[in-house]
């Protein structure tokens, strides 16, 4: 598809450059009132900067092994097991992320477990098979101590109340209570088979749907790019499911080229690509070169609402000594008052 976009914005009035300004200008405490009527424009140099955004969404999918308690029933263990893109997954709609799991099919084992031996039942990890633990009380000593005041009399006869070592007898089993893991059997349930003695184990499909956004500022001038990114431009492209990339403009294309074809390398035994959507705005720029008080600076007007970017614009001086002056005199009256409060 032929770009119809040119490549330059139009150039605009000096009218509507002093009209941006001076909405800027009175947005801010700071900022001097009705500059774009003070200021001298030497010149306009119209430009245009593009914000691109592309959408991709994946499906990545990956198999592992799993064991499981094995619950009873035969095993699917005949026929041929299909890959891991042929098993039927439902696919997303939208760019919403999402992670599932399936068995592959003819891939289940049965085997005795491992962890118990076929038995069921393994010694408990709390207590080490013994059925008790150690008290929390006492420690596993089987008494207690603690300081008690004891009136006794000095070389003098003077009664003196001093602190003193007084033990007592635990509440435990000589230091023994019962196990609260294993109800004092010294056994547990074997987790890895539930009981049953035996495990299954079949090849798992991990499944992750993920959506994946880039975006870009081509041409950005002198504007910082977070400021053109949240700007409004005029839409040249917007398009989703596409295969081809449409032509934008000549000093565009290139990096949106790019920015395609670095979306879609990937290593397609693991991750497929779903689906995108490219959405591409023009950002008009215009640099002024305009003379205050004799200095020669510049400012940039951008985006469609004509937004001012101006890092060396003159300041209200007077009213930003006002205000320093204003919060050194809050600043002096509180300390005055604190003073006051403390005699």
């Amino acid at each position: 598809m032929a770009s119809t976009i040119q490549a330059e914005a139009a150039a605009l009035s000096e009218e509507a450059v002093r009209q941006a300004v001076n909405r800027w200008s009175g947005a801010g405490v700071l900022r001097i009132r009705y500059l774009g009527d003070k200021i001298f424009i030497d010149e306009i140099r119209p430009r245009s900067s593009y914000t691109v955004g592309l959408d991709s969404h994946y499906e990545d999918r990956s198999v592992g092994r799993v064991t499981v308690p094995h619950s009873g029933g035969p095993p699917d263990d005949h026929g041929h097991p299909p890959g891991p893109w042929d098993v039927p997954v439902p696919r997303p709609t939208d760019f919403a992320d999402r992670t599932e799991t399936r068995v592959i099919p003819h891939t289940e084992s049965v085997a005795m477990c491992a962890g118990c031996a076929g038995v069921g039942r393994v010694n408990c990890t709390a207590c080490h098979g013994v059925g008790s633990t150690n008290c929390m009380v006492c420690q596993g000593a089987g008494f207690r101590t603690s300081q008690q005041p004891q009136t006794v009399h000095d070389a003098a006869g003077n009664p003196v109340t001093q602190m003193v070592n007084v033990t007592t007898p635990c509440t435990c089993a000589a230091g023994r209570v019962t196990c609260t893991q294993c109800g004092g059997n010294g056994r547990k349930t074997c987790a890895s088979c539930n009981g049953s003695g035996r495990t299954k184990s079949f090849d798992q499909l991990s499944i992750r749907f993920r959506h994946a956004s880039d975006k870009e500022v081509i041409g950005a001038a002198d504007v910082p790019e977070h400021y053109l990114q949240a700007a409004r431009g005029e839409v040249v492209l917007d398009q989703s499911a596409f295969h081809d990339v449409p032509a934008v403009a000549s000093d565009a294309d290139p990096r949106i080229g790019e920015l395609v074809r670095k979306s879609r390398t990937v290593d397609e035994r693991s991750t497929r690509l779903l689906f995108q959507h490219l959405h591409v705005e023009r950002v008009p720029i215009h640099e002024i070169v305009y003379r205050y008080a004799g200095d020669t600076k510049r400012l940039w007007i951008y985006g469609c609402e004509q937004e001012v970017y101006a890092p060396g614009a003159p300041w209200h001086w007077k009213q930003a000594l006002g205000i320093v002056a204003g919060v050194i005199g809050v600043v002096v009256t509180l300390i005055v008052i604190a003073v006051l409060l403390a005699h």
